[in-house]
């Protein structure tokens, strides 16, 4: 036998392999999933050494129920996190495919403005350039804008804490309108009425009882049945389960509740 001859079934096997881990590595980056084996494995170390602690032999089929079950659990959390963060991530691609720019709205608003009365509207926005579904809303059930408005985007920077100095910046769009950034750490505890107070310092005052906060509450639905889904049907149910059970965002952000006006918009995953 030649050495060609040797060397071509082992060769052709290397090239499959090649081939075959090719795509599924490129089905892996896309769903940044790189380092699960690696999580999973851990995870089996610690349920083997969780067995071993409560005296289970080691190398038993016990033990290896223990590895497994350790398994489960990491891809279930793994599931719930990872579904979480690609829920929030279509969510949002479905909230930006129908916002509207906040500038050209405001100077198209106010060529034949509604009728305005007393008080403050606070309306936070995730985006500062976007107009807050709740702004648009409430345009179209009341028809009436308040005196003075203010968006109002809530910002955590990639520091442990930000200084009260830094903290907002106030900005005036004309015809009673502001626009306010609150700056955070990752260690802050955000604070929107502590925010609102300074920045009284930046020539905005608010009296809360004059003032009201209009929040953006998204019902989230599965895609219907033949629909174009961005998730499997059981994430959705599952993102919609997480999402209605999520924490509330007037205690988060420590709003007064009973300043704050909820609007509702249906969002199909």
């Amino acid at each position: 036998m030649s050495g060609f001859e040797l060397m071509l079934p082992p060769f052709v096997a290397c090239m499959i392999l090649v081939a075959m881990h090719s795509y599924l590595g490129l089905h892996v980056i896309a769903r940044e999933v790189i380092f699960v084996d690696l999580s999973l494995a851990q995870m089996a170390a610690l349920g083997t050494t969780t067995g071993l602690l409560v005296g289970v032999s080691p190398g038993s089929g016990t033990a290896q129920l223990f590895a497994l079950a350790f398994v489960v659990i990491g891809a279930a959390m793994f599931a719930v996190m990872s579904t979480w963060r690609r829920g929030r991530e279509i969510l949002f691609q479905r909230l930006n495919a129908s916002s509207v720019p906040l500038g050209p709205f405001l100077k198209s608003l106010f060529v034949d403005p509604p009728p305005r009365v007393p008080g403050t509207a606070v309306f936070l926005t995730a985006q500062p350039d976007v107009t807050p579904h709740a702004l648009l809303h409430n345009l179209n059930h009341n028809k009436v804008l308040h005196e003075r408005m203010v968006f109002l985007t809530v910002e955590t920077r990639d520091v442990p804490w930000v200084q009260f100095d830094e903290r907002v910046v106030c900005e005036r769009l004309g015809h009673g309108c502001w626009r306010v950034r609150v700056r955070y750490g990752f260690m802050n505890r955000p604070d929107v009425t502590r925010a609102l107070e300074l920045c009284g310092a930046l020539g905005l005052e608010f009296e809360l009882m004059e003032t009201s906060f209009f929040l953006s509450r998204e019902k989230l639905v599965p895609a219907a049945e033949g629909g174009i889904s961005s998730m499997a049907r059981w994430r959705e149910h599952m993102f919609a389960a997480m999402a209605r059970n999520a924490g509330n965002i007037t205690d988060y952000f420590n709003i007064p509740s009973n300043r704050v006006v909820e609007l509702g918009t249906r969002v199909e995953l």
